[in-house]
């Protein structure tokens, strides 16, 4: 005995819209762009959140990196040096893994293609990799 409706819907064949692919584009047609949602506290060990707007979240990656001491570090870590978008457009990146991340002065983000190898920041320098340059950047101070 199907539940009232739902015959309909099975003799149409009617199916879902594709919420788990990540190939659907996020917020339409646009110039792309990364935002943040929240931005732990300085001296917090909250995770960094954000959206991405006018792209399809499997085509792209978010490459964080924070600056702590006046040289900058990639995130989480060097040897995961990009975050996964969820279907959605939100992503989620842990950007305290030890030392004094969590006395981080500035946030960035980058938005890239998959695949593509983030360029890393290991601490040894107090700019960021020029080849970031050109990329969608969302950007936050605490």
């Amino acid at each position: 005995q199907l539940k009232p409706g739902m015959e309909r819907a099975l003799i149409r064949c009617d199916t879902s819209p594709d919420v788990w692919s990540g190939t659907q584009l996020i917020g339409g047609a646009g110039t792309p762009a990364i935002l943040f949602t929240n931005v732990p506290p300085r001296g917090a060990t909250a995770a960094l959140e954000g959206r991405v707007e006018h792209v399809r979240p499997a085509e792209q990656q978010v490459a964080v990196y924070i600056l702590v001491g006046g040289v900058w570090w990639s995130k989480p870590t060097t040897q995961t040096p990009s975050t996964r978008i969820w279907p959605d457009g939100t992503f989620q990146v842990t950007v305290v893994t030890g030392g004094d991340d969590a006395q981080a002065t500035e946030l960035r983000a980058y938005l890239l293609p998959a695949g593509t190898p983030p360029p890393l920041a290991t601490g040894a320098s107090a700019e960021l990799p020029p080849s970031l340059t050109g990329y969608p950047v969302a950007q936050a101070s605490r």
